[in-house]
């Protein structure tokens, strides 16, 4: 007896795509309380640790860091309340189908609940996680788009990647008193 197996392409097709413009700046001052979530995705802590010790060579910060339980779900109300008052915060890692979809749904969350927040994609994901904040209604949430793969790399090149998308996404950032970059 045999049986029929569908196997499903889990990234969108960049024609589906109707717009790069991402929502506005993020003003970030000197002394600011910056957010991190970790969806538990391999290297997702790396990634974060990347772009907190980036950020605060451009400006004194303080970050709160939390891991959600697990990739697969969205963010609980206490892990989306933890960043209530906060500048930013980055969600990371969505370099895979489920955990896009579910990183999508955080960001889209903490930007409705008045809380900025930077959606860290891969190359490979971005198509697919610009379908889905369209249908969550927030088509122009802001990314942090790194060259994929990022899950399985050594430290070193997990930062490089970080490093590499750096100075592009920088710009969106508006730094106010004690820049040192």
């Amino acid at each position: 007896m045999r049986s029929l197996i569908t196997v499903f392409e889990p990234r969108a097709f960049a024609s589906r795509i109707e717009s790069d413009d991402e929502l506005g700046e993020i003003p970030i001052g000197s002394g600011d309380r910056i957010g991190l979530l970790h969806n538990t995705k391999a290297n997702g802590d790396l990634v974060l640790d990347q772009i907190e010790l980036l950020l605060s060579r451009d400006t004194s910060i303080t970050t709160v860091r939390v891991t959600k339980p697990t990739a697969s779900m969205a963010a609980p109300g206490d892990v989306l309340a933890a960043f209530e008052g906060l500048s930013v915060v980055f969600t990371a890692m969505a370099d895979c189908g489920s955990c896009t979809s579910w990183s999508c749904h955080d960001a889209v969350s903490l930007e409705h609940l008045g809380i900025p927040s930077v959606l860290v994609v891969s190359t490979a994901f971005k198509p697919l996680a610009k379908s889905i904040v369209a249908t969550l209604g927030m088509p122009n949430v802001r990314m942090l788009v790194l060259e994929h793969p990022v899950g399985g790399l050594q430290p070193a090149a997990v930062a490089s990647r970080v490093e590499a998308a750096y100075p592009a996404f920088r710009t969106r950032l508006r730094f106010s008193g004690g820049i040192t970059g």
